[in-house]
């Protein structure tokens, strides 16, 4: 009796212990839509996941031991044997959520009770409830070869649930304003990602660092936005439907805008709610400061909206169908010239439509367009573009473009070139309607051989050289 008193003694904390001890299980995801909400969330095949035992403190530290590691099958999920009670870290490698492609790497959007997130003033705080944790534990890039570096990480109890740990992650985050190559979270590495894999691809810019002032403040409000400063050439869009959007969204909330240049170009500070009816152009939140001869080149159908950039010779190369829209080129998000360029848009292919984009101090056309391209623009402002012998406001050497609801002024060349002057490249059937076209050298020019161009409903007025005409031969 004694041996078996002695035997049930012996034996009950085992009990107890099996008990306790739970498997710690969840599924990684890659959320597209970069909203780290679930609904958008699709299965993340491949990715490794570690676990580590917690040293006792409840801090990643160099005495948490790493004690298994498993991989995402086809439905995102992983899961490690019941582990005796304690805390461990769950921790992903973003570096392997690539789908194959070696280049791609994806940032953190979501993450579940017990996350590490960083916040705005550089600390890292843990969650209690999942959600939204954009970027990981801090602001550097993931490295997950030991616990001390891993970004994506999460305290769990084996003896509480360790079940339902979950991650999300997306190729479409930008977190940082940092430039080069192989930056987590970076512009340049949105760019790389929508390279790398195929389908649809738009950005969202979810800051995790506050908007540094950029002017002086006007009555006590200081003037904030953020800037990229682009250390090398950008890599050129080569897939399709890749849409480049500078519009700011909350690291807490990230389908919430920031609004931190609110306002719009040309709005006086007191608007009446009937005045948000004249179409005028959102203040961006984002401004790119372009390296190389080309900044942004479009190879493939692509958008680029709400941002400012400036810095290269040529702002943007359209090769294919292009959306334009609350765009800045040539200056700084509150409208101010920035550093000029030689052409802001160069559409070579495809159609452009261009809404809401100003243009300005281009040496030899705010927007030129190509024999091969086309333009539907609405709603532009171009000034301070094109040299007085050739140059202009828009040049257009194809056909069936429009121009409508637009403002072309103050323009050293003219206001807008329809063909070549020399009469090598004739442009027909274009159309320039209900537009401003004042202050330039010349109004209008049509080149030798341009025909079935439809002038009409414009405003055309106080052009030195006349509000429209002919070279020689046309």
């Amino acid at each position: 009796m004694r041996w078996l008193a002695a035997l049930c003694a012996a034996v009950v904390p085992l009990i107890g212990s099996a008990q306790t001890a739970r498997a710690i299980s969840g599924t990684v995801y890659d959320d597209g839509a970069a909203l780290a909400v679930r609904t958008g969330f699709a299965p993340a095949a491949g990715a490794t996941v570690k676990l580590y035992r917690d040293g006792g403190d409840r801090i990643p530290s160099a005495d948490d031991g790493i004690v298994a590691t498993d991989t995402t099958n086809a439905k995102g999920a992983y899961a490690f044997p019941p582990m005796s009670s304690g805390d461990y870290w769950v921790a992903v490698d973003s570096r392997t959520l690539g789908k194959g492609a070696t280049a791609a790497w994806a940032e953190q959007t979501f993450g579940p009770a017990g996350s590490l997130c960083t916040r705005l003033d550089g600390t890292s705080q843990t969650t209690y409830f999942e959600g939204s944790c954009i970027g990981g534990r801090t602001t550097a890039g993931d490295d997950a070869s030991s616990l001390m570096t891993s970004e994506h990480i999460a305290l769990v109890s084996a003896s509480d649930s360790g079940t339902g740990v979950d991650f999300a992650f997306s190729f479409n985050l930008v977190t940082s304003t940092a430039d080069g190559d192989r930056l987590q979270g970076s512009f340049r590495q949105f760019l790389a990602n929508a390279n790398a894999i195929g389908g649809p691809n738009r950005m969202r810019f979810v800051p995790l660092t506050a908007a540094p002032e950029q002017r002086d403040p006007t009555m006590g409000v200081p003037t904030q936005w953020w800037l990229i400063t682009l250390a090398t050439p950008l890599p050129e869009l080569a897939d399709d439907d890749t849409v480049i959007d500078g519009t700011a969204y909350n690291l807490i909330s990230p389908a919430s805008v920031l609004h931190m240049n609110p306002g719009r170009l040309g709005e006086m500070a007191t608007v009446r709610p009937q005045d948000r009816t004249v179409p005028l152009i959102e203040k961006p939140e984002l401004e790119l400061m372009l390296n190389g001869e080309n900044g942004i080149v479009c190879a493939k159908r692509c958008g680029i909206r709400a941002l400012s950039l400036h810095g290269s010779p040529i702002g943007v190369v359209t090769r294919a169908d292009a959306r334009i829209e609350q765009v800045l080129i040539g200056a700084s998000p509150d409208g101010v010239s920035a550093q000029g360029g030689s052409v802001a848009v160069q559409v070579e292919k495809g159609v452009a439509s261009a809404t809401h984009v100003m243009v300005t101090t281009q040496t030899r056309a705010g927007i030129l367009v190509g024999a091969e391209g086309r333009l539907d623009g609405q709603h532009l402002e171009i000034n301070r573009c094109g040299d007085p012998q050739s140059g202009g406001g828009i040049v257009l050497l194809s056909n069936e473009s429009q121009v409508r609801d637009s403002v072309i002024a103050a323009n050293p060349g003219a206001g807008i070139i329809m063909g070549s002057l020399d009469g090598a490249t004739p442009a027909n059937g274009n159309l320039v309607k209900s537009s401003t076209i004042s202050s330039n050298q010349a109004g209008v020019l049509f080149g030798p051989g341009s025909s079935k161009n439809v002038v009409t409903q414009n405003d055309i007025m106080w052009n030195p050289l006349g509000g429209g005409g002919s070279e020689p031969g046309a």
